[in-house]
């Protein structure tokens, strides 16, 4: 996926702390709506909160560094935990989540462990990572998820409007 282009913050964003997991986690908070939630990188995050704040309530946590185990040497478990605790932190019952780079596959094993805790889940999967750009409702074990994965070789701006339709139930 190439990469995003950096954009300016919408004028109404905020940036706040959530203790989550025993964790003081920095956030943006950005729009008006139903709450999405954006795991990304902060190039992604800038390309998505503008275009996801204008139909919807964007909260965009910064993922701390997470501790690994021998059982679990990739922290996705660690992730869960921390992103479960966000939710609660924030006072969030079921937004959507939108993943990006690193966090894609830790918010796929969230979106696993904790369905009904999701609206719908959006994966801006890289180019290693090369997925189909589908919906892929119930092909996962979670029938009451809506999944939309974008494909790497997307540009990031069509993955980042897609993500939107997706969300705004238009594909």
């Amino acid at each position: 996926m190439s990469e995003p282009t950096p954009r300016a913050l919408p004028s109404d964003s905020i940036r706040a702390v959530v203790h989550a997991a025993g964790v003081a986690t920095p956030y943006l908070r950005t729009g008006r709506g139903a709450p999405v939630v954006l795991v990304a990188g902060q190039e992604w995050t800038r390309l998505l909160l503008p275009l996801l704040a204008g139909g919807r309530s964007v909260l965009a946590p910064e993922v701390p560094a997470l501790p690994t185990s021998a059982t679990d040497p990739s922290g996705r478990v660690a992730f869960c935990r921390w992103l479960r605790a966000v939710f609660e932190g924030l006072g969030l019952e079921r937004p959507a989540l939108v993943a990006a780079g690193g966090a894609v596959t830790a918010a796929l094993a969230f979106a696993l462990l904790e369905e009904d805790r999701l609206e719908r889940l959006v994966l801006l999967a890289a180019a290693a990572e090369e997925a189909d750009d589908r919906e892929l409702d119930g092909r996962l074990g979670c029938p009451s998820l809506r999944l939309r994965a974008v494909a790497g070789g997307a540009e990031a701006r069509v993955a980042a409007e897609a993500a939107v339709r997706f969300l705004a139930g238009g594909d």
